[in-house]
């Protein structure tokens, strides 16, 4: 083989690693919205992308491995030229290095990834054949389904969504929030709506540790409160679950409904027939999550909490459903 055939395939080496760096961007940057118009007008390109995407995780993986494998065999390539040259191992590395690194960075990874993280959905679409073909060739070796095992197992080591999930979800959102922009300039959406759906797109990635009213503003009665301290609270606030603590304000044990608890006639010596259990809601949790957690459990009231596996849960502030709601929909009167 001459020197001009190694420079040629270290060209092709180099294409190849541009491919797959700049397809592993358009796998993130991909408008789900755009794909499924596509699918609907029946695109037969749309159709090849809808079972690339069918496994996006693995062909992130495919990608990434097609990468390393293009980008070591190129500085291979380049290596054994100058050890051809009579140079020595160490100075046919060293040039190896030099020449490659830079190339590599510029060629294969800055300029592809670039241009698919602004032209995803035109570039896509028509190279999905060709992805979707390298991708069957890293599955049916077992590359894949390796790399996939060892994420699994990473992934709930750490407790934590995959890599490539979280990754793939936030690029979405960009798109997304463009889509509403276009929306709106055509008139087929106002303000008021717009609104609304940006305040939606942002809701995953808003915790419910900054909604909270933290717990050194919520009002709160001791477990020992009989009768005249519950119609004193009543001049104090509008508000009609109160939390109950027991021996410090950070032992929280529950809430009361304080207008049933003085509907009763009956004297109390304390709370504690009337206190209903809170369930406690991690202060990271996405909004969105807590909303569908409350709705589903049919909850008005939830404790926000910091969780320790080798301690009791530390309650920092108390969430309601209109406070999420207004995530959604803006401020509610009181």
């Amino acid at each position: 083989m001459t020197n001009l055939h190694l420079i040629i395939a270290v060209i092709a080496m180099v294409l190849l690693c541009a491919f797959f760096s700049g397809t592993e961007t358009g796998i993130y940057r991909l408008s789900r919205f755009r794909l499924r118009i596509g699918l609907e007008q029946r695109r037969s390109i749309f159709g090849a992308l809808d079972k690339l995407m069918a496994d996006s995780t693995g062909v992130i993986f495919s990608m990434l491995l097609g990468s390393n494998l293009a980008a070591n065999i190129a500085t291979s390539l380049v290596t054994y030229m100058f050890l051809r040259a009579h140079q020595t191992q160490i100075n046919a590395e060293f040039y190896a290095t030099l020449i490659m690194v830079p190339v590599l960075f510029v060629f294969a990874n800055l300029i592809p990834k670039n241009v698919y993280f602004y032209m995803a959905d035109r570039l896509m679409p028509p190279l999905a054949p060709l992805t979707f073909a390298i991708h069957r060739i890293f599955v049916i070796c077992g590359a894949v389904g390796l790399l996939k095992l060892f994420s699994r197992l990473f992934a709930h080591l750490a407790g934590a969504k995959t890599v490539s999930e979280q990754m793939v979800s936030t690029a979405q959102r960009p798109h997304i929030r463009q889509i509403i922009q276009e929306t709106k300039d055509e008139g087929m959406l106002s303000s008021v709506q717009t609104q609304i759906i940006e305040r939606l797109v942002n809701m995953p990635s808003v915790h419910i540790g900054s909604v909270m009213v933290p717990l050194a503003r919520v009002h709160m009665l001791p477990l020992d409160a009989a009768r005249a301290d519950l119609f004193n609270m009543l001049k104090e606030t509008p508000f009609r679950h109160l939390l109950v603590y027991g021996k410090s304000k950070t032992d929280i044990l529950g809430s009361i409904d304080i207008y049933e608890t003085l509907a009763l006639q009956n004297e109390f010596v304390d709370l504690s027939p009337f206190i209903k259990p809170l369930v406690p809601l991690n202060a990271d949790m996405a909004v969105i999550e807590a909303l569908n957690a409350m709705r589903n459990n049919r909850l008005q009231i939830a404790l926000v909490a910091r969780f320790d596996r080798h301690a009791k849960p530390l309650p920092l502030g108390i969430v309601t459903m209109k406070d999420l709601v207004e995530e959604l929909i803006g401020e509610l009167a009181e």
